[in-house]
């Protein structure tokens, strides 16, 4: 089997000649210098540990780079904002940041070496923290303030993010990815970070409109979401994802 045959027969549920691997590295330019110092290039270093899957990760900031968001104060000013066209060809080609900065078409040329293509998307509420970061800190304080005090702006908000990443996995499924790994850490050490209710209200909506956008092209979609989430596996299994 080929890196990419492995990956996919897990997927559909049939069994492969061993247990696919994956790392989970952003591949910025530091890194990427120390393992080829290691082991002479990227590509030795996944022959040498059997890696089947390269990820590529899309940009993090609907409305600019962090210096744009930090000049936004509140959800009434990006509820008016129009974001960048997640149809355009930058949103592939964008790296999400210095750490993360691995892209989507980067990752993409990995198909000539039969490897498996996840592209990383963002989830709702970990963009409603972006939107609210300061001097590299995710505005998490910010973001469950406005879910608790403005729910009905939030909700409103969380469904343009989810309309956005969801345009934005079009985008890369067009391009020919193989997966999406749709990352949204709604938990905390022994709950969530929020009340169950609130995910139902506000996260579920929108985060359908991501899943269901990649399902219509019978893309799998594989949810991230570090903490406790288990008050709400009900619903994780009601949006139809591939795993968790």
């Amino acid at each position: 089997m080929t890196s990419r045959e492995r990956v996919l027969a897990v997927l559909r549920g049939q069994k492969p000649d061993r247990v696919p691997l994956n790392v989970f590295a952003g591949w910025n330019p530091e890194v990427q210098e120390q393992v080829e110092a290691r082991y002479g290039s990227l590509e030795a270093f996944n022959a040498h540990f059997h890696i089947d899957a390269v990820t590529g990760v899309l940009p993090r900031f609907p409305f600019g780079g962090a210096a744009r968001h930090a000049q936004i104060a509140d959800l009434d000013q990006y509820l008016a904002l129009t974001p960048h066209d997640p149809h355009a060809a930058t949103i592939l080609s964008t790296p999400c940041d210095s750490v993360l900065s691995m892209t989507v078409a980067r990752a993409l040329q990995y198909h000539q070496q039969q490897k498996t293509v996840f592209c990383h998307a963002w989830g709702v509420f970990e963009l409603s923290q972006f939107l609210f970061e300061r001097n590299g800190m995710p505005g998490t304080e910010e973001a469950l303030f406005n879910m608790a005090s403005a729910p009905e702006k939030t909700q409103r908000l969380f469904m343009k993010l989810g309309a956005w990443t969801a345009d934005c996995v079009e985008n890369a499924i067009d391009a020919g990815v193989d997966l999406i790994e749709l990352s949204d850490d709604w938990g905390q050490q022994n709950t969530m970070l929020f009340s169950p209710q609130m995910w139902w209200d506000m996260v579920y909506p929108a985060t359908k409109l991501i899943v269901d956008r990649a399902r219509a092209y019978d893309v799998p979609v594989l949810l991230h979401s570090d903490g406790d989430v288990t008050k709400v596996l009900d619903g994780i299994r009601k949006l139809v994802v591939s795993g968790l």
